[in-house]
């Protein structure tokens, strides 16, 4: 029994740590979207290309934690 909540704390950390880093890639984002008109700025296809790749990648981590751990 102790196992199982000590693996569910885990996997809540490892939920909190993967939200954390999609609403980080989030805000870098806004932040992207805002500065868009600088002209010194690089084409914004390829600063939002690996932000997106990582927020499905970390979204897909959530999900496969949820899916294997939690039981619903």
């Amino acid at each position: 029994m102790r196992s199982e909540n000590l693996e569910v704390k885990k996997t809540n950390e490892e939920k909190k740590e993967a939200l954390s880093a999609q609403f980080a890639a989030e805000a870098t984002l806004r932040r992207v979207h805002a500065a868009q008109k600088d002209d010194d700025m690089p084409p914004i296809e390829a600063i939002l290309a690996p932000l997106e790749a990582e927020l499905k990648l970390a979204r897909s981590e959530v999900l496969i934690f949820f899916s294997v751990y939690c039981i619903v």
